[in-house]
């Protein structure tokens, strides 16, 4: 199989970033792919399928590039209040010269999921190089998706909707629109463009809701021979959490195959010669991505994966004087299965505000996560694999060796937290760990979150405060042999632990018995190496509860004598979703991590 290549491309001042996926070696390349992803929140759940997508045209001899638009992934921001809709469609039409630059090829497929169908259709459609186009559930009619998006920002998230509106346009899942780009693609209706987006369009339908209209009707009339097909994946592609995310093997199998069989059409009709292409190497560059700030793509081999990164850091303005080791360095761990931009894209904003400020950032993936390479022994999206320590332990090294060992800072949100703090219970040399509203701090292997007890309330479970076991229903459900007994009996046995937990942890340290899991003995240690830990909680989250059961009567000890720090931000959910809660999480982490001004 091919490698692929993290690429920059698109002007010099606000460069794009994408990945190039050359087509397996000595195969005749025909055409190519550029694949446009949905928007927001629907792209951090995809990200692993399109992946799939970009690799498997790749081993079929499909040379393909996949890439962040303007303002969102890795790509440089964008002014929020321009009509992003404008910057959009040109970074596709960029994509698509760029794949052609690279490869030589003179005819480009698009394939888009969701609003990434229309971007392409709305691109295709000012092009006459596009031969193919791919739609996944596109986004035919601007107002109909602007109400969904409305919606999903109204309910989603009720609890960090407490009074805190948006300050302009739509939030939701955690991204925002403002006004002028709600405005331009509010009126966009597919259905009335006036000239065909490419010779030839497959659509694909959703599986999880009926569709109002068959659009290939009018593309037909513009002259795109067109087809819809009801291939099954979509839903579990575009999971509500991209954990649960699974890649949609038999569209992706499917699409490849019609990709192919329009190739071979194509050159049927033209000659049926199709010459070898020697392609331009893509490059490893470093690019400036904002004032003061420059962005490298990083590859860090394990043994058994190789990691992707990110390198955010401060630019060496004076050129005269002698280079300075950075001083300051934080890497930002994978929140669940949500690739490296972390949740909402706050990693990147994060990294970003913090290297003009003179500090180093990495932004890591995990293996299996995002674009780091699967580990053999491990399975994809997981968000506790069991080698995960090692995979920071190798971002932990490469950051020392940029910055020596004078202040490295890790940082995770739920997972990521848990790693964090265990990693710290192992490494050295860590200035401090910030843990952002931890799911758990011992997870183990086996242990399964499900809709009903996932797994021990002690355990950062939210069913704890869900469970109704006290109410007649459940009990009327058991006297008349409607309640499975071995779930009342987990129940029941998990919370008779949460209460006795913490009494049996101090019994146990006062006569000196070890523990397997003793958060004050781990606090200490980690205080003693000296490393400082800092605990953010969203108000309300049960992980407070978590902590409190663990440490028991000695929480007030920890907090007093420093070594346990523990913030609360209000009116915020699990993942800070609204964009007001990541700016007073951004201001916390800005008071309380960093020995200096940022």
């Amino acid at each position: 199989m091919s490698v692929p290549e993290p690429i920059y491309f698109g002007p010099a001042h606000s460069p794009l970033f994408g990945w190039f996926h050359p087509a397996k070696s000595g195969q005749q390349i025909r055409s190519g792919l550029v694949i446009c992803n949905p928007f927001g929140y629907e792209e951090i759940c995809v990200h692993r399928s399109v992946l799939a997508f970009a690799n498997a045209a790749a081993a079929s001899g499909i040379p393909t590039l996949r890439f962040n638009y303007f303002g969102s992934g890795d790509s440089a921001d964008s002014d929020p209040d321009a009509d992003l809709l404008g910057q959009w469609v040109l970074s596709v039409h960029q994509a698509v010269d760029e794949l052609k630059l690279r490869t030589g090829i003179s005819r480009v497929n698009l394939l888009g999921i969701r609003l990434g169908a229309t971007l392409a259709a709305l691109a295709g459609a000012e092009r006459t190089d596009i031969s193919g186009y791919v739609a996944i559930a596109p986004v035919v009619q601007g107002r109909l998706y602007m109400r969904e998006l409305k919606v999903l920002g109204n309910t989603s998230y009720p609890s960090a909707q407490q009074g805190v509106q948006p300050e302009a346009g739509i939030e939701a899942g955690g991204f925002v629109l403002r006004d002028e780009t709600v405005r331009v693609l509010s009126k966009v209706d597919l259905r009335k463009l006036t000239s065909k987006p490419a010779d030839r369009a497959l659509l694909i339908k959703r599986d999880d809701m009926p569709e109002s209209f068959d659009w290939s009707q009018e593309l037909g009339r513009l002259g795109t021979l067109a087809q819809s097909v009801d291939w099954p994946g979509y839903s579990e592609m575009m999971a509500t959490d991209p954990v649960y995310s699974k890649i949609p093997h038999q569209i992706v199998r499917d699409v490849i195959g019609t990709l192919h069989t329009w190739s071979d059409d194509q050159n049927r009709a033209i000659s049926g010669d199709v010459q070898q292409i020697e392609k331009v190497p893509a490059q490893h560059k470093t690019v400036q991505m904002a004032p003061g700030v420059v962005e490298t793509p990083v590859q860090l081999n394990t043994g058994r994966s190789t990691l992707f990164a990110v390198l955010t850091q401060p630019i060496q303005r004076d050129a005269d004087a002698a280079p300075k080791q950075p001083s300051v360095g934080v890497i930002m761990i994978n929140s669940g299965a949500v690739y490296h931009i972390g949740q909402s894209r706050m990693w990147v904003e994060f990294s970003r505000k913090w290297a003009a400020a003179g500090i180093t950032c990495l932004r890591l993936d995990i293996s299996g996560i995002g674009d780091s390479t699967l580990r053999p022994e491990n399975e994809e999206n997981v968000a506790y694999p069991t080698n995960a320590l090692l995979d920071v332990e190798v971002g932990v090294k490469y950051l020392h060796g940029l910055i020596g060992n004078e202040e490295c800072h890790l940082m995770g949100l739920c997972a990521g937290a848990t790693h964090s703090f265990k990693y710290a219970l192992i490494g050295q040399h860590l200035k401090s760990i910030t843990l952002i509203n931890p799911a758990t701090f011992y997870w183990k292997r086996g242990i399964v979150f499900d809709l009903r007890v996932k797994a021990n309330p002690a355990d950062g479970s939210e069913a704890a405060s869900k469970l109704k076991i006290f109410t007649w229903g459940p009990w009327r459900k058991l006297l008349t042999g409607k309640l499975d007994y071995r779930y009342l009996f987990r129940v029941l046995s998990l919370r008779l632990w949460t209460y006795i937990q913490p009494e049996v942890a101090t019994l146990a340290r006062m006569l000196r018995c070890p523990l397997n899991e003793d958060m004050v003995a781990d606090i200490q240690k980690i205080h003693r190496s000296g490393t400082t830990m800092r605990v953010i909680f969203a108000q309300g989250e049960h992980g407070i509860t978590l902590l409190r059961n663990y440490c028991g009567r000695k929480m007030a000890m920890l907090l007093n004598q420093g070594q346990m720090h523990v913030d609360y931000v209000e009116n915020a959910d699990h993942t800070f979703t609204s964009l007001d809660a990541r700016k007073r999480l951004l201001k916390l982490l800005e008071g309380n991590t960093f020995n200096r001004s940022v």
